[in-house]
């Protein structure tokens, strides 16, 4: 089983945090998710430096899955919103 989200499979993230930054102009720029796509590449690129050892990395894919399910939720019900007032 290939361990996804590790510092070498960042890649296989691009899709869903692109997902999330599209979400992130839908919903006006929330802070949190700013900090937490941020911390998605930025705190493993210092962990790289400082030459921390492959399994350190695993949390990065338990983040963008949190990520991306708060930013699909506060997504769905802005849309939810938008159509009862549009009704």
């Amino acid at each position: 089983m290939q361990p996804f989200g590790w510092s070498f499979d960042q890649i296989l993230l691009l899709p869903a945090v692109l997902q999330m930054i599209y979400w992130r102009r839908a919903l006006s720029r929330p802070p949190w998710l700013d900090a937490g796509l941020v911390a998605l590449y930025v705190v493993p690129f210092v962990m790289r430096l400082a030459q921390w050892d492959e399994f350190g990395f695993a949390w990065a894919p338990w983040l963008a899955l949190w990520l991306y399910v708060r930013a699909a939720r506060q997504a769905g019900h802005r849309s939810q919103r938008r159509g009862d007032a549009d009704a």
